[in-house]
């Protein structure tokens, strides 16, 4: 092992002892805190704490693991100690330790990411485990609590969601299928906010079905104009070009009696009173993208490159196996920035090795990941600190 892997990884150990420490000192239940104690020493034996942690803060992305697993010990069939997979995967990670502690019933990898979060309250989140706690202990998930009721066909396509997926986009994806959305369909409405479940679902179910019925004649670029269109005369969540919030419309609106070329004209004049051109984007960061070239003919030429679309995202996270699509309404905000470092190949096409998140309120990149959220390699991460020097940001992770 090099001297830099050595720094590497004992830099690594450092920062999850941190992490450890502070988790602990958060949790005010004494069975809480033992079984903290216990998932601490099994991951540690099976090495994926050791590696590069996501720190920012004293937020390490396994110990947040370990500490929401914790506060569940009530429902542990099995203890951590007994524990044995080895893994370098924080996805496997999460999904066989949980299955193992809960494990009466096999839950599908994507459920695991309900695991992964800040170690606070969050009433969201913590439902969502309690669904993952409730299905491995042998309930139906058409018996639970769930923001969109399961029929047996979406409880069956939700199960097989793709493992890039959140719960709740899975939990829309089901609710697609079940109502007869092609493949395309299903994709476009995932890289809207409707991947999420709304706080009136029974009117954006109305409109599911007016997409799925128009699904034939509504292109990839309609479905995220309707969707925002549809929103914004509802709730007035939209922000000019010049800064100004364009206000609500109609609250009440609904799509009975429109039909879809009504509806595209409206969204169109729409278009032009806000200065929009269509689809989710948004303004450019100040931070300069990076094209490296090597004089070596058949050395790789490397790209950084910020991600400015809803689009860009959904395909980001596709590829790379991560949920980074769910940061579409942080980076409209402008709280936060997301870059891809990328291989172009002598053919023009391109691949995705390294997303990263750059906040730009105090300058610091917060999260760096490979495919899979794994570590990326020495080399990657190099090249992502060449151009983090440049721009005068610190490495906070």
């Amino acid at each position: 092992m090099s001297s830099s892997s050595r720094v590497f990884r004992r830099n690594a150990r450092r920062r999850t002892d941190e992490a450890l420490s502070h988790a602990r000192r958060s949790l005010r239940d004494p069975r809480a805190l033992h079984a903290f104690d216990d998932l601490a020493l099994a991951a540690r034996r099976r090495s994926w704490l050791t590696f590069r942690p996501h720190v920012r803060r004293h937020r390490h992305l396994g110990v947040e693991v370990l500490t929401h697993l914790a506060r569940h010990a009530h429902a542990f069939a099995n203890p951590p100690t007994s524990w044995s997979t080895e893994t370098t995967s924080p996805w496997v990670f999460a999904s066989s330790l949980a299955n193992h502690l809960f494990g009466r019933h096999d839950v599908p990898v994507f459920l695991s990411k309900v695991w992964y979060g800040a170690a606070v309250e969050d009433a969201e989140a913590d439902r969502a485990r309690r669904w993952f706690v409730d299905f491995a202990a042998g309930r139906r998930l058409r018996d639970l609590d769930l923001p969109i009721i399961l029929t047996r066909r979406m409880e069956h396509a939700f199960l097989h969601s793709p493992g890039h997926l959140s719960v709740y986009a899975a939990l829309r994806r089901a609710q697609l299928i079940a109502l007869g959305a092609d493949a395309p369909l299903v994709a476009n409405v995932l890289r809207t906010p409707l991947r999420s479940p709304q706080a009136d679902e029974a009117f954006w179910l109305n409109v599911i079905h007016f997409l799925v019925r128009e699904q034939e004649r509504v292109d990839d670029r309609s479905v995220s104009r309707i969707v925002e269109y549809i929103d914004h005369v509802r709730h007035g969540c939209t922000t000019t070009l010049e800064g100004r919030d364009a206000p609500a419309l109609r609250p009440d609106y609904s799509l009975k009696g429109r039909t879809l070329a009504s509806l595209l004209r409206d969204i169109d004049a729409w278009d032009a009173t806000v200065g929009r051109s269509g689809g989710m984007d948004w303004r450019p960061s100040r931070y300069r993208p990076m094209d490296i070239v090597d004089t070596d003919e058949s050395s790789p030429r490397w790209i950084i490159t910020e991600l400015r679309t809803d689009a860009d995202l959904y395909e980001e996270g596709r590829r790379m196996h991560h949920c980074v699509h769910d940061y579409t309404n942080i980076c409209r905000s402008g709280r936060s920035q997301i870059w891809s470092l990328r291989r172009l190949n002598g053919d023009g096409t391109w691949r995705p090795l390294v997303t990263f998140e750059v906040y730009p309120f105090d300058n610091s990149i917060f999260t760096i990941s490979a495919p899979c959220n794994r570590q990326p390699s020495p080399e990657l991460m190099s090249i992502i600190t060449r151009w983090a020097e440049r721009e005068g940001i610190t490495m906070d992770c």
